[in-house]
C-alpha cells in the first residue's frame, strides 16, 4: 500500500482444472472468499470493470494446494493514483462489490431451484 509506484503488470500462473464459480460449485464459503477479494482489489485502488462470476476462478483442493478463489481478467481495470481516489472512484468500487454480491445472490437461488449453471 505504501509503494513508490503504481501496481502494473501481468501476472501469469497455471491455474490446475480451474472453474469459474456458478451455481454448481457456489458455496456460502467460496462466496465471502471472493468478495473478500474484490474488496481487497479496491483497497490496492484498482477498479475491476467486470465484477462477473465468470472471473472469479475456483482451484479446488489437491495435494500441492489449499481451494482458491482468484480474481482474473484484469483487462478492461483501472489503476487509480490512491492519492487522488475521487469520491467517485470509491462508488463505482462500492457497486462493483454490491453488484458482485447480487450475482451470488442468484447463483445461491440457481443452486437451491436445481438449475444448471450457464
Amino acid at each position: 500500500m505504501h509503494d513508490a509506484r503504481p501496481p502494473s503488470g501481468v501476472l501469469v500462473a497455471f491455474l490446475p482444472n480451474a472453474q469459474p464459480l456458478n451455481c454448481a460449485n457456489y458455496t456460502e464459503e467460496r462466496m465471502a472468499r471472493a468478495l473478500a477479494g474484490i474488496r481487497n482489489i479496491h483497497t490496492a485502488s484498482v477498479e475491476h470493470r467486470d465484477p462477473s462470476p465468470k472471473n472469479v476462478l475456483i482451484v479446488e483442493e489437491s495435494i500441492l494446494t489449499e481451494e482458491m478463489v482468484v480474481w482474473v481478467n484484469f483487462d478492461s481495470a483501472i489503476i487509480h493514483d490512491p492519492e487522488k481516489l475521487s469520491a467517485e472512484d470509491r462508488e463505482r468500487m462500492d457497486l462493483e462489490t454490491d453488484c458482485f454480491q447480487r450475482y451470488g445472490d442468484m447463483l445461491k437461488k440457481d443452486q437451491e431451484e436445481g438449475l444448471p449453471p450457464n
